[in-house]
């Protein structure tokens, strides 16, 4: 079992990424929500299709955990909190002292 560093790149206040876990291509959108200060995410299929939509980013948890969803990939996907602080990602943190990791199943 690996544990993968998703590289995140949080210049603007919403970007997407494509990326291969347990052998399938998946696409992901993140994007800030001021008024809330959280991100959220939409997991899309190999073709651009959503997945799931708006799943909320906090630290320190299996993002995934409760998305019934039999097309996502098996693993687990945690933000992990480097500075122990156990604080969530906000609009500047995200991709550096929040950063995004995939456990393969």
């Amino acid at each position: 079992m690996a544990i993968l560093k998703v590289p995140i790149d949080n210049q603007d206040p919403s970007f997407t990424f494509t990326s291969p876990f347990e052998g399938q291509n998946y696409g992901f959108y993140f994007r800030f929500n001021s008024r809330l200060n959280k991100w959220t995410f939409n997991v899309r299929d190999s073709v651009g299709n959503d997945i799931i939509q708006t799943v909320p980013f906090f630290s320190n948890t299996d993002l995934l955990k409760y998305v019934p969803y039999e097309t996502l990939p098996k693993g687990i996907f945690t933000a992990y909190d480097t500075t122990e602080l156990s604080v969530d990602a906000d609009r500047f943190n995200f991709g550096n002292e929040i950063e995004l990791y995939y456990q393969e199943s």
